[in-house]
């Protein structure tokens, strides 16, 4: 240790004062070296602040952002574009990837004003005889409805009713012809029934009613899926997997009453997955604020163990989506309905998967496909529902023509393929509000609006299928039908 001698005594010098003279000599030495950088770093700082750095940096941090899913992000845009004010519409404008995020958005250019009444006229007049030579005559124009009332099987229904108006019409013409010109001789096409010519549709005839009495003998057992046994085995499962193609735990033990035991029935359903007959998988959409369900499906050894021991065809698997979910939820508070009524059964009941693998075939070669169908036997009534899940995805076109088609159904497919004549069509909007009710009420109502005898048949409502309870759901008075200010339930049999 080195010492300093001042007046004959000794001071020690400490390694930390050694250190800071070293540290002021060093500073005092290179003072003008440490000056210029100092000056280089501000000035670098300077330009810097002036001209920033646009380039990455190579260096990137994940940081977790909220997650929508891919059927989220559709139905986002989908309900954007339906909404869009009148006229206004997205365009794709055709130029450089720079203009993508940009929103091209036109709107028309506002209509003039319209014309006096004698000046519509006039245009009229003038448009009439200027295409006087293009217009077709209007005996084709019957002639030509004739054969196509034919070929939908209208005519048959609507020949009685259109016999009497074409008599009438045709002695109040002959009345008026007596009063201005000689009558003509008749022609070989005007002995037939000539329907009176109309601004309107006519209005089809529908003998399909929502409850229709049975005929023959009646099935003394509830449909497989009506689970009435004390006891569940993992067969017990592997047949409700069979009807309903996916179900989640709390699915199925709600269908089977074990909620009490959800353990012991998980055990059941691990055996399946591990005899290789079933398969559990994490779901891929999004249904709650929580954790993804785990959702059980037969295997294609599964299926062929069902067809060599209980004679059940194999099906088609599908992807388990939200709305496959929904349709479940729906499903399993009506079929535990029948469950718990003794007045009642359960006797058909067929899937969406069904119907995507035979749907009720049209025939302009276009098919229905209901989300599912129930049939149950209310005393000595069979009351048919066909379900629709809608989740307001689907536009009012395709409304239109989903309702359009039922109406195809109803004139002999649907009775064809199901073997039954009476039918519910309803709506189920989950978790949805009276607006959604009303909207869905107006574009079948706009669907209907030349056939307003099928109205009766249609029927709108919104809950939470989740927590209804199971005799509300088919007769509590929950749904609007079209043209009525009234509720209904989904099942009304007659007095």
């Amino acid at each position: 240790m080195a010492d300093l001698e001042e007046t004959g005594r000794t001071y020690p010098l400490y390694p930390s004062l050694l250190r800071d003279i070293r540290y002021d000599a060093d500073v005092t030495e290179q003072k003008d070296v440490f000056e210029q950088s100092v000056r280089y770093v501000r000035q670098l700082l300077a330009i810097l602040a002036r001209e920033p750095l646009k380039e990455q940096s190579k260096v990137f941090e994940l940081v977790e952002t909220g997650r929508v899913p891919q059927s989220e992000m559709v139905a986002r845009m989908v309900r954007e574009l339906v909404r869009l004010p009148k006229h206004t519409a997205y365009a794709s404008i055709g130029t450089d990837e720079s203009d993508v995020d940009d929103k091209p958005r036109m709107t028309t250019i506002p209509f003039p004003e319209g014309v006096e009444k004698d000046e519509l006229k006039k245009r009229l007049a003038l448009v009439r005889a200027q295409t006087a030579s293009l217009a077709t005559q209007e005996e084709e124009i019957e002639k030509q409805l004739q054969d196509r009332w034919q070929q939908l099987g209208i005519l048959t229904a609507q020949k009685d009713t259109r016999k009497e108006e074409a008599t009438t019409t045709s002695q109040e013409n002959k009345a008026k012809r007596r009063d201005d010109t000689p009558e003509p001789t008749p022609q070989p096409h005007d002995t037939l029934p000539k329907p009176q010519p109309t601004k309107e549709k006519t209005q089809t005839h529908f003998t399909t009613r929502r409850v229709s009495p049975a005929s023959g003998t009646l099935p003394s057992l509830h449909h497989p899926v009506v689970f009435t046994d004390e006891k569940t085995t993992a067969e017990t499962y592997l047949t409700m997997l069979y009807y309903f193609s996916h179900l989640t735990l709390q699915e199925a033990v709600k269908l089977t009453g074990k909620q009490t035991s959800i353990n012991n029935e998980r055990t059941k359903l691990n055996k399946l997955v591990k005899d290789g007959l079933v398969v559990s998988e994490t779901m891929k959409e999004s249904v709650s604020s929580g954790k993804n369900p785990l959702v059980y499906s037969i295997t294609p050894k599964g299926y062929k163990y069902l067809e060599t021991e209980k004679g059940l065809p194999p099906l088609k698997k599908a992807d388990y989506t939200k709305h496959s979910y929904l349709v479940n939820a729906i499903l399993i508070p009506a079929i535990l309905a029948a469950k718990t009524n003794e007045n009642m059964k359960l006797i058909g009941l067929e899937h969406e998967k069904m119907f995507r693998m035979k749907p009720i075939q049209l025939p302009n070669g276009k098919g229905v496909e209901p989300d599912s169908l129930l049939i149950f036997q209310v005393g000595r009534h069979l009351a048919p529902i066909a379900l629709e899940c809608d989740l307001s995805i689907e536009t009012r076109e395709q409304l239109l023509d989903k309702v359009q088609k039922y109406l195809q159904a109803l004139q002999g497919p649907y009775k064809e393929r199901c073997s039954v004549d009476a039918i519910s069509i309803a709506f189920v909007v989950p978790n949805g509000s009276e607006n959604d009710v009303k909207r869905l009420v107006g574009i079948i109502e706009a669907a209907l609006e030349h056939d307003k005898e099928a109205a009766p048949l249609f029927l709108v409502g919104a809950f939470d299928p989740l927590q209804i309870e199971p005799k509300d759901i088919l007769f509590a008075p929950t749904f609007s039908q079209p043209f009525d200010k009234e509720k209904h339930a989904l099942i009304e049999t007659p007095s």
